[in-house]
C-alpha cells in the first residue's frame, strides 16, 4: 500500500515535471515568435515610413517640374448649324494642347477631358454620344504641340419645332500628369449651337 502510494506521487511529480516543461517551451516558443514580430513590425513601419517619404518627394517634384502653363485652344467645325427639327447629325473638332516642351520630365501623360452641357429650347429631344475623353503618353522631350479629334455621333434630334435653339456649350480640360500627380492644367469652353429651321 505505501508502495502504491509512492508510484503515485512519483506519477504525479512526473506529470507536473511534464508540464512545467511543456509550459518552459511554450513561453520560449512564445517570447521568440514575439520577439520576431516586434521586429517585423518594426522593419515594416520603416519601409513604409520610406516610402512615405518617397511619395511626398515625388508629389513635391510634380510641383516643380512645369516651368510654364500648357495652352489648350479647340477649333470647332461648323459651330452653329441650322437643321430640320427631326434629324441625326453630329459635331465635330480638334483639340491642341501645346507648351508641352515647358514640361522637362518625361514621359508625361496628357489627359483631355470633353464635358458637354446642353441647354434647349422648345419640347424636343436630343440623344447623343460623344467622345469624352482622350489620353496621350508622350516619352519625347522635343514634343511642343499635338492635336487630337473630338466628335459627338450620332446626335439625334426629335420634334423640334422652327425656332428651337440647342446649345452644346462645352468645357474642355487638358491635364499633364508625371508619375501620377499633376504637373500642370487649363481649360477653356467651346459653344456649339443647333438652330431649327
Amino acid at each position: 500500500m505505501e508502495r502504491r502510494g509512492l508510484e503515485e506521487r512519483i506519477s504525479k511529480r512526473a506529470l507536473v515535471y511534464a508540464l512545467m516543461g511543456v509550459l518552459g517551451v511554450t513561453l520560449i516558443i512564445g517570447w521568440n515568435v514575439s520577439d520576431q514580430y516586434t521586429v517585423q513590425n518594426r522593419e515594416l513601419r520603416e519601409i513604409k515610413e520610406r516610402l512615405d517619404s518617397l511619395e511626398e518627394n515625388v508629389r513635391t517634384t510634380a510641383r516643380y517640374v512645369s516651368v510654364g502653363n500648357i495652352t489648350l485652344t479647340f477649333e470647332a467645325y461648323i459651330p452653329i448649324r441650322k437643321v430640320p427639327g427631326n434629324v441625326i447629325t453630329y459635331l465635330l473638332g480638334f483639340a491642341t494642347v501645346s507648351n508641352l516642351t515647358k514640361i522637362v520630365v518625361r514621359p508625361i501623360t496628357v489627359n483631355v477631358w470633353f464635358e458637354p452641357n446642353i441647354t434647349q429650347t422648345g419640347n424636343g429631344t436630343i440623344t447623343y454620344d460623344y467622345t469624352p475623353s482622350q489620353v496621350l503618353e508622350i516619352a519625347s522631350p522635343d514634343l511642343d504641340e499635338f492635336s487630337l479629334p473630338w466628335g459627338a455621333f450620332p446626335i439625334t434630334l426629335q420634334d423640334f419645332i422652327r425656332g428651337d435653339q440647342i446649345d452644346w456649350n462645352m468645357t474642355v480640360r487638358a491635364e499633364v500628369e508625371w508619375m501620377g500627380y499633376t504637373t500642370t492644367q487649363t481649360s477653356l469652353t467651346v459653344v456649339y449651337k443647333f438652330i431649327i429651321g
